[in-house]
């Protein structure tokens, strides 16, 4: 982008760079919000495996 010598102040720099920034922050919330959900399934499943080796006698330490 060219905009450093348009004379406006930098208006249209500080304008285009915050309407990137918006955007970014936009797709960082969104891979935050699937890495939360991932990490919630991820926690489900540890879970339920840890469960599951509980009622078979097995302790999740002997299972590591």
């Amino acid at each position: 982008l060219d905009l450093y010598d348009i004379g406006d102040q930098q208006v249209t720099q500080i304008t285009r760079t915050y309407a990137l920034a918006q955007e970014r922050l936009r797709a960082m919330e969104a891979q935050r919000d699937e890495l939360t959900a991932a990490i919630a399934d991820l926690r489900a499943q540890l879970d339920w495996g840890a469960a599951t080796l509980a009622a078979r006698g097995v302790s999740v330490k002997a299972a590591e």
